[in-house]
């Protein structure tokens, strides 16, 4: 067979080729859902940037972290990444990332951070490659920080490993958006701004 017949020619073609990979698990409301997500998002289900996910009976939808640098690109305002890992004992304990975001003339830092102790799910990846893991789960953080409005609500595989710790993933989208809103209101740039957690990641 040729491998020209697994590339999709046309938007039904990719259509099918989606519905032949997710289909099977999910009835008929999740696949549009699903379908609904990909298209408002952007993010293509056949190039990873977006998936779903059966947990316990329910469909979760996952961005990748291609799908999160996709719409930060898309933006024009993603100035760069910086990831840093923190050890401590020779010990990996946290990850912290910095995007550069272009606003109001000037490049913006928003800062977030990923500890072993909220993310660790003791899981076969996370035991084989804890630094790309966590890194992972630092940069869709500080991503969310810097695009509340195209990422808000958006979590990756690697922060859903740990799902049931309630505290890594209260979201108010609404609180978020707000915020940003006031703030382009109300904002007057100062020499720098540097946004970032107040967190310990010793403890």
């Amino acid at each position: 067979m040729s491998d020209t017949k697994l590339i999709p020619t046309n938007e039904e073609e990719e259509m099918r080729l989606i519905q032949n990979r997710f289909g099977s698990d999910l009835n008929k409301a999740e696949l549009a859902h699903f379908l609904m997500t990909a298209k408002q998002t952007g993010l293509n289900p056949l190039r990873n940037q977006i998936y779903a996910i059966k947990r316990g009976g329910k469909m979760g939808i996952q961005v990748g972290i291609d799908g999160f640098r996709a719409i930060a690109a898309r933006s024009g305002l993603h100035v760069g990444t910086d990831t840093e890992a923190i050890y401590e004992h020779e010990k990996l304990i946290a990850v912290k990332c910095t995007v550069l975001k272009f606003m109001h003339g000037q490049d913006r830092k928003f800062v977030a951070t990923a500890t072993m102790k909220e993310y660790n799910a003791n899981g076969p990846m996370w035991k084989k490659m804890p630094l790309a893991m966590l890194s992972k789960c630092a940069e869709a953080k500080a991503l969310r920080q810097a695009f509340p409005e195209d990422l808000s609500g958006l979590y990756g595989e690697e922060e859903m490993h740990q799902a049931d710790n309630r505290a890594v993933f209260e979201t108010d989208r609404t609180k978020m958006l707000n915020e940003a809103l006031e703030e382009e209101e109300s904002y007057e740039p100062p020499e720098y701004i540097e946004i970032e957690e107040d967190e310990d990641v010793t403890k």
